[in-house]
């Protein structure tokens, strides 16, 4: 019993799940069920495509199959969870994770998946403790991002930023971690708080921070600080104008200093 539930947990991860070629892995995983019509794990398999495909349905009819086979199989309700989620059953959805993470505590899976069933159902507050569960084994800054806009969607700005900050803290300076937190920082209109965050990160990368400085010019120009946007705006062109041809050309750094010719 054991081995199938650890072949039904790859299942569930496996890159496998690629959109490209759905319908031709179902049409395989169909021959080994008929093949082997009793094996749980390929019914839960073929399940795992069907919702990769959107077919709902035949998704949850292959769950329930599985379900029946092998009633210890407790990765069908993370499938059931995962579908219910998409479908908008999230009461359903819920009751599903709920089961498996008491059957699976440390599979971090189980806990993202119940955090994002429980935000969709108005209940970040709770989605925030299951994202916190997650960390704790995956310390993974997208999922940090989705708990501090947990928190943020709970009113508890302070704690999302105390969360990003320990992960920051753990996993070094990531972008996406310091843009979220500059994002709640101007949420709460600490524009303050937010420019340190931006100083900080200009200290940190002395190099290719134009984009930091227009994110400090921007700032400022909400803060009603007109001349120090300027200053930023035009230390950002000065950065760009440092930079080698072939990086000046590219589309991306090309519109940046467009943007930046029209703040000044």
């Amino acid at each position: 019993m054991k081995h199938r539930l650890l072949i039904a947990l790859l299942v569930l991860s496996a890159p496998l799940f690629a959109h490209e070629g759905l319908h031709e892995q179902i049409v395989e995983m169909t021959k080994r069920i008929q093949a082997d019509p009793a094996n749980a794990a390929l019914h839960l398999k073929r399940g795992e495509l069907y919702r990769m495909h959107e077919q709902f349905a035949l998704a949850a009819q292959d769950y329930d199959r599985a379900a029946a086979l092998d009633p210890q199989l407790h990765s069908v309700d993370l499938g059931r969870g995962l579908l219910w989620t998409a479908s908008g059953r999230t009461t359903d959805a819920i009751g599903a994770l709920q089961r498996y993470v008491a059957a699976e505590p440390n599979d971090p899976e189980g806990h993202i998946a119940l955090a994002r069933a429980l935000v969709k159902a108005g209940r970040p507050s709770e989605g925030a403790i299951e994202y916190t569960t997650a960390l704790r084994t995956v310390p993974d800054p997208d999922i940090a991002i989705e708990r501090a806009q947990a928190l943020l969607a709970a009113d508890r700005a302070d704690e999302a930023l105390r969360g990003l900050d320990e992960i920051l803290e753990h996993l070094g300076p990531i972008v996406t971690l310091q843009l979220t937190a500059i994002d709640i920082e101007v949420h709460r209109r600490d524009l303050n708080a937010a420019l340190r965050r931006i100083d900080a990160a200009i200290a940190a990368t002395p190099s290719r921070n134009e984009a930091w400085l227009e994110l400090r010019g921007d700032i400022l120009i909400c803060a009603g600080r007109p001349a120090e946007a300027r200053e930023a705006y035009q230390a950002a062109l000065e950065a760009i104008a440092s930079l080698p041809p072939e990086r000046r050309a590219t589309r991306a750094v090309v519109e940046r200093e467009r943007r930046l010719r029209m703040g000044l």
